[in-house]
């Protein structure tokens, strides 16, 4: 339904080392409050790291509702948190055009659900609000990009899991360019693997993030 809500931040370029930015919503049909969110706050080393940023994201919205054979709909709220850590590598040099970016994320979701029973005053099967079912994701990603101004790449390396599933995930983007202005010829690649471990006992649990 129709959300209204404020937004508050100090996002700006450059950034500032400590970073927020809050929205919350009211919700005109569910008539309760959502909202999504940042805090993030970033460091300089002199050494080794150009730079490192940990971070907080979060939101809560309703994801379903029934009304069935009761007089107010119930919604279902879903909620999700993100730490990260980004490591942005030093560059070799100052005017080097490759930089290396390892990014580390923790996932949490927590859905709500319903379950159905028979009223016993009317016989009648109503819906009644379960408690949160929570799921967790690590997350690790490697990317390195070259921006040199003839034939500029990048790749990422992307992996992903908990204990019912891994997925390992390559790309990489290419330009080659050849002998007319403005130019090139343009690749992408991407290989993955999907291993399931066995250990869920809803398959559809899989597809939820």
């Amino acid at each position: 339904g129709f959300m209204l809500g404020i937004t508050a931040h100090n996002l700006r370029i450059p950034n500032h080392p400590f970073q927020f930015a809050f929205a919350p919503m009211f919700g005109f049909h569910s008539k309760q409050f959502t909202g999504t969110g940042l805090l993030a706050y970033s460091i300089f080393p002199k050494q080794f790291l150009q730079k490192i940023t940990l971070s907080l994201t979060g939101n809560s919205f309703h994801h379903q509702q029934s009304k069935l054979n009761i007089s107010s709909p119930l919604f279902l709220r879903h909620l999700k948190l993100a730490p990260s850590a980004e490591f942005i590598f030093k560059k070799k040099e100052a005017i080097s055009t490759v930089q290396n970016t390892l990014n580390l994320r923790y996932i949490y979701v927590a859905n709500e659900s319903f379950s159905y029973t028979k009223d016993p005053v009317d016989s009648l099967f109503k819906p009644r609000k379960e408690a949160f079912t929570v799921n967790h994701v690590g997350e690790l990603n490697f990317n390195h990009n070259n921006t040199r101004t003839f034939n500029p790449f990048s790749y990422d390396v992307h992996l992903e899991g908990n204990l019912e599933y891994v997925k390992i995930g390559l790309s990489g983007n290419a330009r080659i360019d050849y002998n007319m202005k403005n130019k090139g010829f343009y690749v992408r690649a991407y290989a993955g693997k999907f291993f399931d471990l066995g250990t869920s006992k809803n398959p559809f649990s899989l597809r939820q993030r």
